[in-house]
């Protein structure tokens, strides 16, 4: 009878409602017609995860036709006038439930990338990373707290999807609201990437609009290069509206200039009459910013003859100005912000200025992953510590999580201690926000985040953290654990402590007291002992995971990532290339055709990926010398050669690097810059620079190179010669020096190299090749 009345009791509770408040059956989800789009999103969303936990499916109305069993979704006047921004509220009472947040309806985005429009709006989900979106956050809430569902990557796998009947109390009233205003991370393009442009949101990233603060200086330049040239910055003679300041170009303006403070906050209230959904105007110099106008009155307030590296050598110069805009746009608007960014050569605070304007944001350029360690830390917070006596009330961070990229792209890098830690001080501080670099999308992949498996840990925490500082990381450590590994939870722990173990161990070590990108190095966090202990654990935690389960993908994806990871650590182990230049008394014509017999004997080079690894397009490289010139030669495999980029048609045009074509970089030390670059793209267009001390390009240096290329069937061949005097090279010499192919056609741009680099910059000579001519 015991028995009969048990399995009774098993029928009942499997024919109960799938969701209900109290002892009331929810059946509806009412979302009105007018509402938001995110508010229609969220409701949409509930009933797909609803039905995935529960089994029962919701109708969605427009206008309830019962008294109770209503889910209700979307802004309610009544609930949310005491919200916060970006909050949300989640009301149970007389058998309906309420999900109600700040919502906006309005489209936001930004005046340039990371915000234009297809990187922060998704046009067939109607989904923004900016507008308030409080209802969608409680529905994102309500799901995780009320259902059990987690948002642990973007997409499927991602996803921790109970089987149960969702119950919730009779009487509830909660709610909560993010503790940073501005929380964007550059994740994903959200129109090419709707997973991940969804997860942005479910792991509580977004703001009402963005702080636009980055260097966007073309606009201001493009505004005055012919009406008023003299606010331009001069140097060495002329007016810069290219790249004589700012490696990254955009041109730079003499800052003291008369008339010029004027014109430039003329432009931005401007802006803001036009745009008053935006709070932010950038007034920030190009990246790469090492040197400024040399007329007389601004000379006066730098030291031009200063160090490249000393970060406040222009802080006064820059700082000075951005204050003197914001006080002439204060009148107008006194609650609109100009901003800047605090890096670079003007990372300190000038101590010139004892106060800003109250309208002036800061945007502090930091490494939160170096903040582990304790150098790097404490040279960081005794510079916001100056900024904050400066400034009124709007400091932010720019901060870095650019470990998908080369050389940490598939490695296991994990810093959720740090990241609590950091981001505690930053709302203790008062700060109001940060921007992330997260971006890892690159050739012709998904928009989206390249690497979950190895990513995702980090920006989940992240997003947890904005909204509640002071969670248990303990305690969502550990249920991250078992609801997303399963019965490989112990080993999958032990994989990644360690990780992060290894991550703070090498930090500890570090004196680098500045800089933006990893205060440590690969070879500092991980050597081939290490990365053979962690596949011990990932190989564990494999048997553990039943096969074909979700538990078992999860694992797989991060063994795969690994994998990767780990060859590019034991390839970074490994000897720099070299080779032997061989002296050849055949005359060689430049003409792209390969036909003489120097490039028949010899040596040819191949080249692989930035980290060590095969390349899908293969490519040669054949060089050779004579008494008067460097020959080089490329043979590059390609199925696809009437699809090829080629835009320069002329000597020197500004982005042939962007074109299908090859580099070369050839320098006389690996400890120092200094040196030459050659580009020839797949049409045989040459471009030529000089290298400076302190990395910077002079294209108007040229050389007396001559180029060729020639298109045979799969095969693009690009022929180059250099007189030896041009780059100070003369047979029996050895040199530093790599090659680099650029594929693009129709995928997206890709690179290969000569000799593995483990980064992102060509410019690289401390992992250059030598090549040592024969006499």
């Amino acid at each position: 009878m015991k028995k009969l009345l048990a399995f009774s009791m098993s029928i009942g509770l499997s024919l109960m409602a799938g969701i209900t408040v109290g002892e009331t059956e929810l059946k509806h989800i009412v979302v009105d017609a007018n509402a938001a789009p995110t508010a229609r999103l969220a409701a949409s969303n509930l009933q797909e995860y609803v039905e995935k936990v529960s089994g029962v499916k919701l109708d969605i109305i427009a206008d309830a036709v019962e008294a109770t069993g209503n889910i209700f979704v979307g802004e309610r006047a009544d609930m949310v006038g005491d919200l916060k921004p970006e909050g949300y509220r989640i009301v149970a009472k007389e058998g309906n439930l309420y999900i109600t947040g700040r919502d906006s309806k309005s489209v936001v985005i930004g005046i340039r990338n990371p915000w234009r429009r297809p990187e922060v709006y998704n046009e067939s989900l109607k989904l923004g990373a900016f507008g308030e979106a409080g209802t969608l956050y409680g529905v994102n809430n309500f799901l995780e707290k009320y259902a059990g569902v987690r948002f642990y990557w973007p997409g499927e796998l991602g996803t921790v999807v109970p089987k149960k009947n969702i119950k919730v109390p009779a009487n509830v009233d909660e709610g909560n609201y993010p503790k940073f205003k501005y929380r964007h991370i550059w994740l994903c393009n959200f129109n090419d990437a709707p997973e991940d442009a969804l997860w942005y949101r479910r792991i509580g990233l977004g703001a009402k609009a963005p702080v636009q603060i980055i260097d966007y200086n073309y606009f201001l330049t493009g505004a005055f290069k012919d009406k008023h040239p003299e606010y331009l910055a001069l140097v060495d003679g002329e007016r810069d509206s290219g790249s004589k300041c700012a490696s990254r170009g955009g041109g730079s303006l003499c800052y003291t200039a008369p008339g010029c403070k004027e014109a430039v906050a003329a432009l931005i209230i401007d802006f803001f009459r036009t745009h008053p959904e935006h709070d932010y105007f950038p007034l920030v110099p190009g990246d790469g910013y090492w040197r400024t106008c040399e007329c007389e009155n601004c000379v006066k307030r730098y030291d031009i003859n200063g160090k490249k590296d000393d970060p406040g050598r222009f802080s006064y110069h820059v700082w000075e100005f951005v204050d003197g805009v914001a006080k002439i746009v204060g009148k107008e608007f006194p609650d609109k912000y100009v901003g800047c960014l605090a890096y670079e050569s003007f990372l300190v605070a000038p101590k010139e200025i004892e106060k800003f304007s109250p309208n002036v944001a800061v945007m502090f350029c930091m490494n939160r992953s170096s903040m582990a360690s304790p150098v790097y830390a404490k040279a960081m917070h005794e510079r916001i510590e100056a900024w904050k006596d400066k400034v009124s009330n709007s400091m932010f961070t720019w901060n870095y999580y650019l470990h998908c990229w080369k050389p940490w792209t598939e490695m296991p890098v994990f810093f959720m201690d740090t990241i609590q830690k950091d981001i505690q001080y930053e709302v203790s501080n008062g700060f109001g926000g940060e921007f992330i670099e997260a971006e890892s999308w690159s050739g012709g992949k998904r928009p989206g985040v390249t690497y979950p498996a190895t990513q995702h840990l980090n920006l989940y925490v992240t997003g947890k953290l904005y909204w509640n500082p002071d969670l248990d990381m303990n305690a969502l450590l550990e249920e991250y654990y078992e609801l997303f590994y399963g019965p490989a939870k112990a080993p999958m722990k032990t994989f990644i402590t360690t990780a992060e173990k290894f991550w703070n161990d090498a930090n500890m070590q570090n004196k680098k007291s500045t800089g933006i990108f990893e205060a440590v190095s690969v070879k500092d966090v991980f050597d081939n002992k290490k990365m053979v202990l962690l596949k011990r654990y990932l190989d564990q935690a494999l048997a553990a995971a039943p096969a074909g389960s979700q538990y078992r993908a999860r694992v797989e994806l991060m063994a795969k990532e690994f994998a990767t990871g780990s060859q590019v650590v034991d390839m970074m182990t490994r000897k720099l290339p070299e080779t032997v230049v061989p002296f050849t008394k055949d005359i060689i014509a430049v003409d792209g055709k390969l036909t003489e017999n120097a490039w028949k004997k010899g040596e040819a080079l191949e080249m692989v990926a930035k980290d060590g690894l095969a390349t899908p397009h293969k490519t040669k490289i054949m060089v050779r010398h004579d008494k008067k010139n460097l020959y080089i030669a490329f043979e590059l495999q390609e199925k696809k050669t009437d699809k090829l980029k080629v835009d320069g048609k002329t000597r020197d045009f500004g982005e042939m690097y962007l074109d299908d074509c090859v580099e070369f970089y050839v320098m006389k030390d690996r400890t120092k810059m200094g040196g030459y670059q050659f580009i020839v793209n797949a049409a045989g267009v040459l471009w030529d620079a000089s290298i400076t001390e302190n990395g910077s390009r002079d294209s108007k240096w040229n050389s007396a190179a001559i180029s060729a290329a020639a298109i045979v069937g799969d095969k693009i061949f690009i022929e180059i010669s250099i007189p030896l005097v041009d780059i100070d090279v003369k047979a029996g010499d050895a040199v530093y020096a790599n090659f680099y192919r650029s594929r693009v056609v129709d995928e997206g741009q890709e690179f290969a190299c000569w000799s593995p680099i483990f980064k992102h910059s060509h410019l690289s000579p401390d992992y250059f090749g030598k090549l040592t001519l024969k006499k």
